[in-house]
């Protein structure tokens, strides 16, 4: 059983999740709002996730405000919560994610330090490469104080890793490619989200082999990573079918049958047409732009605190056109060219506003580049990202591939 870890106020809720659980939506409204009830004490109990209170004390469920023994039990029927060993209730999901946290906590924790020690290191043994030249560019392009200090990191970026320290050292350093992370066909989903999703958690190595491809559908077509994406879709509104039918558990159809039939292409009341379906990708395409879009603003804002006053303005218009953008109805792929389009003309703006030691040295390395083959702008434009510690696009998923 995991222990309590940092504790935190608060717990990630999906709404989405929520709502489209088929198990929970099986359930009476009485017995959803208790077991919301159970989840804030579980958040609150150590261990994490368990029914008990913060020194380790089992809770009575039957005893919560407003419960009752019809209402635990039909949450149990379904299979809402889980018991140990010992009888006592607890949040899968709540556990797992109470345990991912407490790992990412730790991950953060040995990062910073991995990442002081790297720093006073390189600040012992490294010396600075260019005394006249990246200095000052750090110097003006971010507001720095004039006072000769040593520059391991000759980009001005405090928070660079040190694979950026050796960007503006060596004209050939690789480049991120600009379709780097982009996937044009779906993943395979695991199997596991599949199951969570389940009424019947029955046959489930049977249930495994299906939604694997190991062993083919009634058809005589096994599964693909596009049927994966199809069936946990559709699945949601079969479950809200049979709510609807008031069937009993033992006439829902077994994970393993469901998959077996193909029943994701049935056609189920309230399920989208691929019309709507294709309508509703394109709109959480364009909010999922929308966002990168917000974090990249932010990004390019948190730098420009720190930034010389020419650039710091340039910085903020730059923004405000961004946000102007994004608050369109512009269709997902337009808007993704036409940020592509402010964008390099405001990094082009910040590149005349840089001092004439900095742009030198930009103009010989991409000369240097051209020659080698390499796109002029793309290049001109990473260096002048890496002198400023501006944000790369690419950093926020928004792909220059994307444009049309």
């Amino acid at each position: 059983m995991m222990t309590r870890g940092k504790r935190r106020p608060s717990f990630q809720f999906y709404p989405g999740d929520w709502l489209s659980d088929p198990a929970l939506s099986l359930c009476s409204f009485a017995a959803q709002g208790l077991w919301i009830r159970m989840l804030c004490l579980m958040h609150h109990a150590t261990p994490y996730g368990h029914l008990c209170t913060p020194n380790g004390l089992a809770i009575d469920p039957e005893k919560i405000a407003g419960a009752t023994p019809e209402m635990i039990a039909e949450l149990e029927s379904w299979g809402v919560f889980r018991r140990g060993d010992d009888g006592g209730i607890f949040s899968a999901r709540m556990v797992e994610d109470g345990a991912s946290y407490n790992k990412f906590i730790e991950r953060q924790s040995k990062a910073g330090k991995a990442s002081a020690e790297a720093r006073r290191a390189a600040t012992k043994r490294q010396p600075d490469p260019q005394p006249n030249g990246n200095r000052r560019v750090n110097q003006t392009a971010t507001g720095g104080s004039t006072k000769r200090q040593p520059d391991p990191q000759p980009n001005g970026n405090r928070h660079t890793n040190q694979n950026q320290v050796s960007f503006l050292q060596s004209p050939s350093s690789s480049l991120r490619s600009p379709d780097s992370g982009l996937q044009t066909t779906k993943e395979e989903i695991d199997f596991d989200d599949f199951w969570q999703l389940q009424v019947r958690k029955e046959s489930k190595s049977e249930s495994r082999r299906l939604w694997e491809g190991e062993k083919a559908t009634t058809s005589g077509r096994r599964m693909t990573a596009e049927d994966q994406h199809t069936a946990i879709d559709a699945y949601p509104y079969h479950a809200t079918m049979w709510q609807r039918e008031r069937r009993t558990r033992d006439k829902v159809p077994h994970p393993r049958t469901w998959l077996y039939q193909r029943r994701w292409e049935d056609e189920v009341p309230g399920m989208p047409t691929e019309d709507e379906r294709a309508a509703e990708q394109a709109a959480a395409e364009r909010r999922t732009f929308m966002k990168h879009c917000e974090q990249y603003v932010s990004a390019a804002l948190r730098v420009a605190v720190d930034a010389a006053k020419p650039i710091r303005e340039e910085v903020k218009r730059h923004c405000d056109r961004v946000q102007a953008l994004i608050a369109t109805d512009t269709p997902k792929g337009t808007m993704n060219a036409e940020f592509y389009k402010l964008h390099d003309r405001f990094i082009n703006e910040v590149y005349l506003l840089l001092p004439k030691t900095a742009v030198k040295e930009i103009d010989g390395m991409t000369a240097q580049a051209a020659k080698r083959g390499t796109k002029v702008l793309t290049y001109r434009r990473k260096l002048v990202q890496e002198l400023t510690g501006l944000p790369d696009p690419l950093d926020f998923e928004i792909a220059e591939e994307d444009c049309p």
